[in-house]
Order: structure tokens, then sequence, then C-alpha cells
């Protein structure tokens, strides 16, 4: 009996060491994909958010860009309609050569205003 007992602790020790073994293969695969998993979360929600960040940054220069254009042509328009606000056609065109660099000289500078 003692060789049958010796043989049956044999064979639960041998499914032990099996079982531990798939355990441990299941756990090298297992582990380091999850902790792959969580780094690239952690590192797309990073990126997102720096992304967001920057686009949201560019977006507001860009629209303080926008509204200083529109300013600086409107002023540039009052003050053309307040130079000439009481001028004929026929005036202006005679006043033309005095009219044309007293604008280039309200524009000179300003790099948004591409021609007067």
């Amino acid at each position: 009996m003692a060789a049958a007992e010796a043989g049956s602790d044999g064979a639960s020790d041998t499914r032990a060491a099996l079982r531990w073994s798939r355990l441990s293969v299941i756990a090298a695969l297992v582990v380091p994909l999850a902790v792959l998993t969580v780094i690239a979360t952690l590192t797309y929600a990073s990126a997102a958010e720096e992304a967001r960040e920057r686009l949201d940054r560019a977006a507001r220069i860009g629209q303080e860009h926008a509204a200083r254009v529109v300013e600086t042509n409107l002023v540039l328009a009052r003050t053309l309609l307040t130079r000439t606000r009481d001028v004929s056609d026929d005036e202006m065109l005679a006043r033309q050569e005095t009219l044309h660099p007293e604008l280039v000289g309200l524009a000179q500078g300003l790099r948004q205003i591409q021609s007067v």
C-alpha cells in the first residue's frame, strides 16, 4: 500500500507542478500586456491633452491676429473717410498726388496691409 500512496503523491506533485507552470506562462503573458495597456492609455491621454492645449493656443493666436487685422482695416477706412468726407470725386482726382502718399504713410509698417 505504501507503494500505491507514493505513486499517488508523485502524480499529484506532477499535476501541481504542471498547474504552476501553466499559471506562470499565463502570468508571463497577461502581466506585461496589462502593464503595457495601462502605460499606453496614460500616454495617449497625456498626448491628447497636450494636443488639445496646443490647438487651443493656436486658435487663440489666430483669432487675435484676425481681430487685429480687422481693427487695423477699420481704423484706416475711418481715417480715409474722415479725410475725404467733404471732397468731391473731381477734387479727389486733383489731390491724388498728395492723398496717395498720405495713405501709404498710414499703412507703412503694417504688414497686414498689402496695398493702398
